[in-house]
């Protein structure tokens, strides 16, 4: 018994010693020059992180921020010696509360702090190849990247020209049949664009709440986005008295849209945002 108790001292002396030496490296980093001078750094930084905005059943998504991670610095630069501006290694700090969690929420928009807009066009069943033609030739030209929000039956009936759509970079949404997401069609569709699309989460479109239409989709990993600026009508002129950072603009196509698309992305081009997929605008 004598002897365990003994051996339990021991041991007890080691994890103790351990500690207070590991404590006491830990108290002399802290006073280390280059860790207060990595400090000093961190302080004159300001650490934004924009956290996502939920009211009731919508949400805006946060954006993530870099900040100076200090045992990584501090390390670096101890192999060096010496405190340098240049040595100051960062790490990505992600929202608290993410996208991913909150597929029950309606996106009604971008984060105003990333100076993105985004277009979605809407391309119902009735929609001309000759007007979606168009759109690709001046989203081409402008260099401009956007989604396609696409009625079933045209994707059924335009394989071609979707295939078209997606070989530019733009990328096709699901707008169901008719708009009516408890077509029981609506699940072939959601696997049909995320596969050509390349990706795991999808978007809908509405442009009112509806609950049914939000359960489904948040089911199957999709988002529901109610943009909140639609043109249709006097477009160019709806842009530069509405225009904002975090814009999600609907684009009901026709014949005058067209015409004025062109003025309207170099406008808001001059206005400074950038026109940007959903998937890099709600990117957080």
């Amino acid at each position: 018994m004598k002897k365990f108790f003994e051996t339990l001292g021991i041991i007890s002396l080691m994890i103790c010693s351990f500690w207070y030496t590991d404590k006491t490296a830990s108290v002399m980093k802290e006073k280390d020059d280059i860790m207060v001078a990595i400090k000093k750094a961190e302080e004159k930084e300001i650490i934004d992180i924009n956290e996502a905005i939920i009211t009731n059943d919508t949400i805006i998504p946060g954006v993530h921020t870099s900040q100076i991670d200090e045992n990584k610095s501090y390390n670096k630069m101890k192999e060096i010696g010496y405190f340098d501006n240049s040595f100051l290694i960062y790490k990505n700090v992600n929202p608290k509360i993410l996208l991913e969690q909150n597929y029950d929420k309606y996106i009604i928009s971008g984060n105003k702090k990333k100076n993105n807009i985004s277009f979605l066009f809407k391309i119902h069943q009735n929609t001309t190849i000759h007007d979606v033609k168009r759109i690709l030739t001046i989203l081409n030209k402008k260099r401009i990247k956007s989604d396609f929000f696409v009625d079933g039956y045209f994707l059924e009936e335009n394989n071609d020209l979707m295939y078209d759509i997606i070989r530019n970079g733009h990328q096709l949404q699901n707008l169901s049949y008719k708009e009516d997401y408890t077509n029981p069609s609506f699940l072939w569709l959601d696997a049909v664009l995320k596969k050509l699309n390349h990706q795991k989460v999808g978007y809908c479109y509405l442009e009112n709440k509806d609950k049914k239409t939000l359960n489904i989709c948040s089911t199957y990993k999709n988002h529901v986005i109610i943009p909140n600026l639609v043109l249709e009508h006097h477009a160019l002129a709806t842009i530069k008295k509405n225009v904002k950072p975090g814009n999600l603009i609907s684009i009901k196509v026709n014949s005058q849209m067209i015409d004025e698309l062109p003025i309207i992305i170099d406008y808001i081009k001059s206005r400074g945002y950038k026109i940007t997929l959903l998937k890099e605008h709600l990117k957080e």
